[in-house]
């Protein structure tokens, strides 16, 4: 693997528009990525195999996730870098504004401290914090992002079992975050939750 951050895209015909917002958002970095690689989506195979298609295409060490419906704040890249390099992990997050179903969380529960934001991960009880991470790409490429199985109703997300991999090959001082906001988790009333036969 090359030195170096790709952005991994998945993405789908009808939003040709926010595809254009998050490749204009990554190449506004302040550490700018080596490469971007986009899969589309054609046969409604769903967000999960072709993020999986987009990432078996990476050649760079590093690998960032970014949905085509989001966008990148210009520190973003730049920020998860500089907790990989502090700490030598291996997945490195940060947080998000626009989706505030985590901001009432921690609200109402009154433990900041202890929110999805502020909370490292826990193996025993793994915690979900969006997709836009930073991992390195040898062990992201030992996983895959799985789709729906035939007649599933309900779709659990494929970030998190995604994740659920990553931790059985990995140990809680490979991971690490930085709470601050570096990105935009866009909800609009075309979310698909990932399924393939919601466009």
């Amino acid at each position: 693997m090359r030195p170096g951050v790709t952005v991994v895209i998945p993405t789908i015909p009808p939003r040709v528009d926010m595809l254009e917002r998050a490749i204009r958002s990554t190449m506004l970095q302040t550490r700018s990525p080596e490469a971007l690689s986009v899969a589309l989506d054609l046969s409604h195979e769903g967000a999960g195999p072709t993020r999986t298609r987009a990432l078996r295409n990476v050649s760079t060490e590093f690998s960032a996730f970014l949905d085509d419906d989001d966008y990148l704040y210009p520190n973003h890249l730049e920020t998860l870098m500089a907790v990989q390099e502090q700490t030598g992990a291996l997945v490195c997050w940060s947080w998000w504004d626009g989706n505030r179903v985590w901001d009432y969380e921690c609200e109402e529960r009154r433990c900041p401290d202890n929110c999805h934001r502020h909370k490292a991960m826990d193996f025993e009880h793994p915690h979900l914090f969006g997709i836009t991470y930073l991992v390195n790409t040898e062990l992201a490429q030992q996983c895959e992002f799985p789709g729906p199985e035939p007649g599933e109703e309900f779709y659990g997300n494929e970030d998190y079992h995604f994740l659920l991999q990553l931790t059985k090959l990995t140990k809680p001082s490979d991971w690490a975050h930085d709470p601050r906001i570096t990105w935009h988790y866009s909800v609009h009333g075309g979310n698909t939750s990932g399924r393939g036969d919601r466009w």
